[in-house]
């Protein structure tokens, strides 16, 4: 009796090979195929096939604000785009205003805090994209 049961295991087995097998093949093989189309892009090109037109506004804020530079952050970090940008901007340091992000709106309350970075980079709601101000016409153009 067991081996009648061990070859009708055996059996199953090789049916659902047989049956599955084909299909599965061809999942794996679509699923390296797709991860193989990017393999050869610059990293650059990668990023901007993900993140969209946000990458060429991160890299025009980085040939602003120089490597060794700090900056302030404000805007709206519902999604944790604040995060995001600020790891993007690395090795230029944030610096924080009391404790954490803030707002445009909180940052101006507050307002210029004393030894203040040169630049201010701003992260509207979405759909508009991160750009970058000097900190002093930030806090002349927005009074609140």
């Amino acid at each position: 009796m067991r081996g009648f049961l061990g070859l009708l295991a055996l059996a199953a087995i090789l049916v659902h090979l047989i049956l599955q097998g084909p299909r599965t093949l061809d999942r794996v093989a679509a699923g390296l195929l797709q991860g193989a189309t990017g393999i050869r892009d610059e990293t650059l090109e990668a990023r901007r096939r993900v993140f969209g037109g946000t990458v060429d506004d991160i890299e025009a804020i980085k040939r602003i604000v120089p490597e060794q530079a700090e900056y302030m952050l404000a805007g709206d970090n519902r999604r944790g785009a604040l995060y995001f940008i600020a790891y993007d901007l690395a090795p230029r340091r944030v610096r924080s205003v009391g404790s954490g992000w803030r707002c445009e709106e909180e940052l101006l309350t507050l307002g210029m805090p004393t030894g203040a970075p040169q630049f201010v980079v701003i992260v509207p709601s979405s759909p508009a994209s991160p750009y970058v101000v000097d900190t002093a016409t930030f806090f002349k153009a927005r009074k609140p």
